[in-house]
């Protein structure tokens, strides 16, 4: 997102500054019937051919800082939530690729079972749409923002 901005300096000449904001939007994978969509392998296999250039890296969360956020959701969240927030493994599977305009990075963790994909895009977030059709046709899974 682009943003332009005029700002008048005290000599009365127009200055034009240019912001450049990179925001993200959120997405899940999943299948319509709330299925797992497979193993890691799978998993890993079709985001790879709908998204060629992506590359998968395990990676460790670190046990300190699940127990900070576990701790500061005890005095913030209600306990029947607090629950399945503080459920984490302690490692994820974490793919990123750069497409025409856009860019996209993958989470999930590293179960035997995976039942949905984070994603977070950037740029020009609509190029990333046919690449998500192929998954899709491929596998039937749907993607909600």
């Amino acid at each position: 997102m682009k943003f332009a901005l005029k700002a008048v300096d005290p000599g009365r000449q127009v200055v034009a500054l240019e912001l450049l904001f990179h925001m993200g939007l959120d997405a899940t994978i999943r299948r319509p019937d709330k299925k797992p969509l497979g193993d890691c392998k799978a998993v890993q296999s079709a985001i790879s051919a709908a998204f060629p250039g992506v590359r998968f890296a395990l990676e460790r969360l670190d046990r300190a800082t699940t127990r900070d956020i576990a701790e500061f959701l005890k005095h913030t969240v209600p306990s029947d939530v607090r629950g399945r927030l503080t459920h984490t493994k302690s490692e994820e599977w974490v793919g990123g690729d750069e497409g025409d305009g856009f860019s996209a990075e993958f989470m999930f963790p590293n179960e035997s079972e995976i039942r949905e994909v984070y994603v977070s895009l950037y740029g020009d977030t609509a190029r990333a749409n046919p690449r998500f059709s192929i998954l899709h046709d491929m596998k039937g899974w749907e993607i909600v923002y």
